[in-house]
């Protein structure tokens, strides 16, 4: 028969094989959206410098507006949503992305100015964890794109949907 001892035994190697199964398992959406945020950035630096000329986002001479290239070869690769968006004066609006919106890529949707993440990138910094795209919950990444001023032209977003 076990002792009271073999009991806490158990029960204090249940409650740390939880406590660290939880850490890792809640790490885990970030790793993947970080992995994904290095290939989109990797895809694209490969073209060039960012820069803006009028209208379009360009990496060196690619124009990235309504290229789906880069994002979609993280969706392939990962099987995480891509998104690259355009500083369009206090918007910034997609101009690339493997998000769908009522069957079509969801080009020309704006980034939430109210949800978290517009503040931050706004600022030039980067914002990992939960947000709605488009009214639906993913775990997501956003990270600034910036010129060789150091000025936010753009974002970077990576994401994944959250099921219930």
């Amino acid at each position: 028969m076990p002792t009271v001892k073999q009991y806490l035994l158990v029960f204090m190697t249940a409650c740390f094989l939880a406590v660290f199964a939880g850490g890792v398992l809640a790490e885990e959406p970030q790793a993947k959206a970080k992995a994904a945020m290095k290939l989109l950035q990797e895809k694209l630096a490969a073209y060039g410098a960012p820069h803006v000329e009028g209208m379009n986002l360009f990496f060196g001479e690619r124009k990235i507006n309504e290229d789906t290239a880069a994002v979609d070869a993280v969706k392939d690769a990962l099987g995480v949503n891509a998104t690259v968006f355009m500083k369009q004066e206090a918007k910034f609006i997609r101009v690339s992305t493997n998000v769908v919106r009522d069957g079509k890529r969801a080009l020309g949707t704006e980034l939430d100015p109210k949800g978290p993440v517009y503040p931050l990138v706004s600022k030039g910094e980067s914002y990992y964890g939960k947000a709605d795209i488009l009214g639906k919950p993913y775990e997501t990444g956003y990270e600034p794109i910036l010129d060789a001023s150091k000025q936010v032209i753009g974002v970077y977003f990576v994401g994944s949907p959250i099921t219930p």
